[in-house]
C-alpha cells in the first residue's frame, strides 16, 4: 500500500506539473524589434508569403519566431512548422548514424534553441507534444499538406531548387509562409543551384 500511495502521489504531481506548463505563456515581453525587424513583422501581418534576405546574426530568426508566436496566440493558426535542412551544406545524405534521433539531434538542438528564448524547455516540449510547434526537414515532406499553419523555412540558401519547390507545394491557402536566407552566404554542394536565389529570381 505505501508504494502504491507514492506512485499515486508522483502521478498527481506530474499531472499538476503538466497543467502548470500548459498554462505557462510565451515570454514575448523582452524582445523589442528594431526598425528593420518591424518591417519583417509588418510583412508577416500583411502578406501570405514573406522573403527575408538578411545576414547571419541580425536577429531575423528571432524576429520571425516572435511574430509567429504572436500570430499563434490569436488562434487564427493551429501550429508553427519550422523547416530547416539537417546539414549546413544542404546535403541530402545525412549519413549512417543509426536512429533518426541520433541523426537529427544536433540540428534539432539548434532549431529549438531559438524558441527557448521565448519559453521554457518544458513549455516547448509540451507544445511539440500538443502539435502546436513542429520541427521538420525538407527531405521528408513528400505527401504532406500544411493547413492553418505558420510555415517558417530557415537558411533557405542551403536548399536546392527542388527542395524549395517541394516545401512550397506542401502549403495551402490557409497558411502564412516565411522564407529566411542570407543571399551572400551560399554553399553549393557539387556546384548545384541555390534554391533561395532561384526563388527570388522567379518572384
Amino acid at each position: 500500500f505505501p508504494s502504491h500511495d507514492r506512485g499515486s502521489s508522483r502521478g498527481e504531481e506530474m499531472i499538476r506539473s503538466d497543467q502548470s506548463i500548459r498554462r505557462e505563456d510565451y515570454d514575448l515581453s523582452w524582445f523589442h524589434p528594431t526598425v528593420s525587424q518591424n518591417k519583417i513583422i509588418q510583412s508577416m501581418y500583411e502578406n501570405e508569403c514573406t522573403l527575408v534576405d538578411a545576414p547571419s546574426g541580425c536577429g531575423k530568426s528571432t524576429t520571425v519566431i516572435y511574430q509567429a508566436l504572436k500570430l499563434l496566440k490569436t488562434g487564427d493558426y493551429r501550429k508553427i512548422i519550422f523547416i530547416k535542412t539537417p546539414t549546413q551544406l544542404g546535403i541530402d545524405d545525412v549519413g549512417y548514424l543509426g536512429t533518426n534521433e541520433a541523426k537529427f539531434e544536433f540540428p534539432l538542438i539548434a532549431m529549438r534553441s531559438i524558441f527557448t528564448s521565448f519559453m521554457s524547455k518544458e513549455k516547448l516540449e509540451m507544445e511539440e507534444k500538443r502539435g502546436k510547434i513542429e520541427f521538420m526537414f525538407p527531405n521528408w515532406l513528400g505527401g504532406q499538406t500544411f493547413s492553418s499553419g505558420i510555415v517558417i523555412i530557415d537558411e533557405m540558401q542551403w536548399f536546392t531548387p527542388e527542395m524549395v519547390k517541394l516545401v512550397l507545394e506542401r502549403v495551402d491557402s490557409t497558411c502564412k509562409v516565411v522564407c529566411m536566407f542570407d543571399g551572400k552566404q551560399r554553399y553549393a554542394n557539387k556546384q548545384r543551384e541555390d534554391g533561395s536565389k532561384i526563388l527570388v529570381d522567379k518572384m
